[in-house]
């Protein structure tokens, strides 16, 4: 069990560990949905990263040698790619996805 990247009550998934595929309930259909997980390319994964272990995004710019509007863009990927709104929800829901 871990903690949910949603903002509203009633989402149940099913991961299975190791496996990119995972299952959503549809509380409409009353069936589990096959639905795959996000991929995280190399620099959005360093982004996110060094963002656990504190780092701001000018911080996060100078230690992998990019520019600050780069990391923003990064950023704004992930929160896409993971359907959260910031970095904490974009953390808990790639450490709960085991995409780190």
């Amino acid at each position: 069990m871990s903690a949910s990247t949603h903002t509203s009550p009633g989402h149940i998934e099913m991961h299975r560990v190791g496996s990119a595929e995972y299952f959503e309930y549809n509380r409409n259909t009353r069936r589990w949905d096959n639905r795959q997980m996000p991929t995280l390319t190399d620099g959005e994964k360093a982004v996110l990263t060094l963002s656990i272990q504190g780092y701001t995004m000018s911080e996060i710019a100078d230690r992998i040698c990019l520019s600050p509007d780069t990391i923003k863009k990064y950023r704004q990927r992930i929160f896409e790619k993971l359907d959260v709104r910031n970095i904490s929800e974009a953390i808990v829901a790639a450490t709960n996805s085991k995409l780190l």
